[in-house]
C-alpha cells in the first residue's frame, strides 16, 4: 500500500490513476473503492484499487489517498517512483506520525502506540497497543487531570497510582523480559529449552558442556512475549573455550530480569556448585530440579533455603510440571484483571512523566499529566 498525503494527493494521484470504469478519482466520494490501473506516460505500471480516505479517518487529518497495488515490490516501487516525479516527496511511515503529531489528530501516546505495533510480538500485546492507540490511556489520564484540576486530589492520586502500576504488564508486553536457564553442566538446561520452545532447537547430549554457546528463542506463555536463553553450564573449568562459554552464562546472568536456576534432582550439588548459585541474585531466581523422573537424591528444602524461594519439580525430559514453571516465569508480570479497552502504560516516557506527576501539587501534577498525553513541556499547554 501506498499513501499520498497533503493537499495535492487527490491531484497527484488523478494523474496517474486510470479507472476501468467512468468515474474519476477526483469525482470519488471518500471511502469509494476504484478498480483501475496507474499509467505513467502510457506505460502501465501496475493494477490498483484506489480510494480517498475521509479526513477524519486519515493517519495525519490531511487529504490522503491509499493505494492497494497488486503486483510485487518492483510495480509498487515503479508507482511510488512516479508519485514522487509528479511532485511529492518519498517519505517513512515514522515521518508521518511526526506529521500527525503536528496536525494533531494523533496525540504523543496513540503516536507511540502505532509506533511499537509492526513489532508487537503476541496477539495480546498488539490488542493491548491498538486499545491504547484508540485513546484508552489517553483518556484515563486526562480524566486524572480533571479530577486533580477540579481538587479531588484523593481520587486523582489513587487513580494516578493504579494506572502506574499496569506499567510492568505493559512493558513486558512491548519488549519481551529476558529469562536465562543456568545450572551445572548435564543438568537438562538444554532439554528443557527445547520443551519449552517446544521443538529441537539446540542439541542434547549426555556429554557434560555441549552447550557453548548462548541460545535464544522468544516464547510466548499466556500471551506475554519472553526471550528464553540456553546456556552454557557453570563451573570452575581450566578448558579455553569452556572458559569463555562460561564467561557469556554470566553476561546473559547480568543481563536477565529471570534467571531459572535447573539443578539436578539426581545427584547432590557440589560445594562448588553451591558457590556459584550464591552469586545470583536471589529475587530474580526461579530454582527448578529437574528429572523428577528418576531417584532423588538433592534435597529440595536446601534448595528453598539457599534460593529463598521453592523450587518446581520437573522432568524436561518428560515434560512433567512444565506448566507450574512457565506460570512462575510471568506470574509478577501477568495482569490477572486485564481486559481488552484497559488503559496501559507502555512507554518509559509515560511512566516517568505519571512518576513526576505523583511527586507535585495536583495544579501541577494536572499540566503535567495533560503536556505526557500531548507530547509537550509542562507550560506549552498555556500558550
Amino acid at each position: 500500500m501506498i499513501n499520498v498525503v497533503g493537499r495535492r494527493a487527490v491531484e497527484i494521484v488523478e494523474a496517474l490513476f486510470q479507472p476501468a470504469r467512468g468515474v474519476r478519482l477526483n469525482q470519488s466520494p471518500p471511502g469509494r473503492l476504484l478498480y483501475g490501473r496507474i499509467i505513467d506516460e502510457g506505460r502501465a505500471l501496475d493494477e490498483a484499487i484506489v480510494t480517498i480516505c475521509p479526513t477524519n479517518e486519515s493517519l495525519t487529518g490531511e487529504p490522503t489517498v491509499e493505494i492497494n497495488c497488486h503486483g510485487g515490490i518492483a510495480a509498487v516501487r515503479a508507482v511510488l517512483a512516479s508519485i514522487v516525479t509528479r511532485g511529492a516527496v518519498k517519505a517513512e511511515w515514522h515521518e508521518l506520525l511526526a506529521r500527525a503529531a503536528v496536525t494533531g489528530s494523533l496525540d504523543a501516546i496513540q503516536a507511540e502506540a502505532i509506533e511499537a505495533l509492526p513489532s508487537a510480538f503476541s496477539p495480546l500485546a498488539a490488542q493491548m497497543l491498538i486499545d491504547q492507540w484508540n485513546g484508552s490511556l489517553s483518556r484515563a489520564i486526562t480524566a486524572i487531570a480533571l479530577q486533580l484540576q477540579a481538587g479531588d486530589a484523593r481520587q486523582g492520586t489513587s487513580a494516578l497510582s493504579a494506572l502506574l502500576q499496569t506499567s510492568d504488564f505493559g512493558f513486558a508486553l512491548v519488549r519481551p523480559r529476558r529469562a536465562v536457564i543456568v545450572g551445572a553442566p548435564n543438568a537438562g538446561k538444554s532439554t528443557l529449552f527445547n520443551a519449552i520452545v517446544g521443538h529441537q532447537r539446540v542439541i542434547v547430549a549426555e556429554v557434560p558442556g555441549t552447550t557453548r554457546d548462548a541460545v535464544a528463542e522468544t516464547i510466548i506463555l499466556d500471551g506475554i512475549p519472553l526471550e528464553l536463553t540456553d546456556t552454557a553450564g557453570l563451573r570452575d573449568t581450566d578448558h579455553v573455550v569452556e572458559v569463555e562459554s562460561v564467561k557469556g552464562t554470566w553476561r546473559r546472568i547480568a543481563e536477565a530480569d529471570t534467571v531459572i536456576m535447573l539443578f539436578d534432582g539426581s545427584r547432590e550439588a557440589t560445594p562448588d556448585g553451591w558457590a556459584i548459585f550464591e552469586d545470583i541474585d536471589a529475587s530474580c531466581i526461579v530454582p527448578a530440579i529437574n528429572k523428577c523422573e528418576l531417584p532423588q537424591v538433592i534435597d529440595p528444602d536446601e534448595v528453598s533455603r539457599r534460593c529463598n524461594c521453592t523450587p518446581c519439580l520437573i522432568s524436561a525430559l518428560e515434560g512433567t510440571r512444565l506448566d507450574e514453571l512457565e506460570a512462575r516465569l510471568i506470574a509478577d508480570i501477568r495482569h490477572s484483571s486485564y481486559s481488552p479497552g484497559d488503559a496501559i502504560v507502555f512507554t518509559a516516557r509515560q511512566r516517568n512523566a505519571l512518576r513526576d506527576a505523583l511527586a507535585l501539587q495536583p495544579a501541577e501534577a494536572a499540566e503535567m499529566l495533560e503536556s505526557s498525553v500531548k507530547g509537550t513541556k509542562p507550560g506549552e499547554n498555556r500558550q
